[in-house]
């Protein structure tokens, strides 16, 4: 039986007045802390930590005893990993002594394998969102992930108030509150994903027929228009009710098996070799993509800059700059715009006949340059 312990509670408070979600992700955590406790039949938290700072209790011999144990759980070597650390971040909150030297040589771990992911090509992306077209909530959803490179959580918390669809350069207001560095941070938007928002905002606020009244537990028919809020979050579905549950984990998850069922019927559906409960694509596989397609056109603190990675020397461009080097990369993360990208192969094809054009222009030049030479006596034919 685990216990409850009062010093468990003051950790996982003072991780919450700083991010409530980091608090929820400790305390599951932490959990494999106090079953191992209890797994000896012995104190809980509270009498374990009293003994560690008496010196009762050797801190390093009980940390190695624990990891011994998760790694008997069959947890994955980065979970192990994770949870040592929240482990010992709860003693050392609680005033036990311990050096991070001495827990590296005496607690061990398996070794965190970093597995080489898997790398989409813009045919592969192209045909994901073509294959999600059946439900206009995740082919948006999608597309917006393809063509801003954020973190599948970042757009769940988007509302319609961040969206800026009218501006010179259309753009995505992400707050601080919801980005993984704590920072808030603008997302310019393509012109394809501009009209893929108009449209889909169009269809979640149409007219609707049906509707449900909870309290006689009846469904009828009638006509109406739902209420459009600025504070409605972009990727929830509307209820008739207008009330929108907020459990952005929720929606994730309903996103995620949709996805999958995508991939499956398009033959994309491969799990890892050495995680069979993970797929090789994800959401964040567009964000991978994103980062590439931009690092490849020879604008790498661009694309750091672009997704979000903290600490990019482009947080001090000017914005004009920035906007002037989102529209060279916009082509690249352009996939259904016939237009669009005829124009841009149209542009590329010119380019690419005036170089011609020149290099010929040269080469004549260049002949006619010798021929004088020659005839002049400068230089003599070999």
């Amino acid at each position: 039986m685990v216990k409850e312990s009062k010093l468990l509670e003051e950790y996982l408070k003072s991780v919450a007045n700083q991010n409530e979600n980091s608090a929820k992700t400790y305390r599951v955590r932490l959990l494999n802390f106090q079953k191992y406790l209890a797994s000896l039949g012995t104190d809980g938290i509270d009498e374990v930590i009293a003994k560690l700072r008496s010196g009762e209790l050797n801190p390093y011999a009980l940390c190695a005893d624990f990891a011994s144990y998760i790694i008997k759980q069959g947890r994955a070597p980065y979970y192990q990993s994770q949870i040592m650390k929240t482990t010992k971040n709860l003693l050392v909150f609680n005033d036990v002594e311990i050096s991070d030297h001495k827990f590296r040589l005496k607690v061990r771990l398996k070794k965190v394998v970093r597995r080489k992911k898997l790398g989409l090509s813009i045919d592969d992306v192209r045909e994901i969102i073509n294959g999600c077209r059946g439900d206009m909530r995740l082919f948006t959803y999608v597309m917006f992930l393809a063509a801003t490179g954020c973190r599948a959580a970042e757009a769940l918390h988007l509302k319609n108030r961040d969206l800026h669809l009218d501006d010179k350069q259309p753009y995505v207001f992400i707050l601080g509150e919801n980005t993984k560095t704590g920072e808030d941070r603008t997302v310019y938007l393509t012109d394809e994903l501009v009209k893929t928002l108009r449209a889909y905002l169009q269809w979640k606020y149409r007219e609707r027929r049906t509707k449900y009244d909870h309290d006689a537990n009846k469904r009828y028919h009638e006509k109406f228009v739902p209420d459009q809020s600025k504070d409605d979050l972009l990727f929830q579905p509307y209820h008739h009710t207008g009330v929108e549950p907020t459990a952005i984990k929720n929606l994730y998850a309903d996103l995620s098996v949709k996805l999958v069922r995508v991939l499956e019927r398009l033959g994309m559906a491969d799990r890892e070799e050495h995680n069979s409960r993970r797929h090789k694509i994800t959401f964040h596989s567009f964000r991978r993509f994103v980062k590439t397609t931009i690092s490849d056109l020879g604008y790498s603190d661009f694309s750091e800059f672009f997704i979000g990675h903290a600490g990019s020397s482009y947080w001090t461009k000017p914005e004009h700059e920035k906007v002037q080097l989102f529209q060279k990369i916009q082509p690249y993360i352009t996939f259904l715009d016939i237009e669009k990208l005829e124009a841009h192969g149209a542009d590329q094809k010119t380019r690419l006949d005036q170089l011609q054009a020149d290099l010929q222009k040269e080469r004549e030049e260049r002949t006619k340059l010798y021929a004088r030479l020659y005839k002049e006596g400068i230089i003599k034919k070999e």
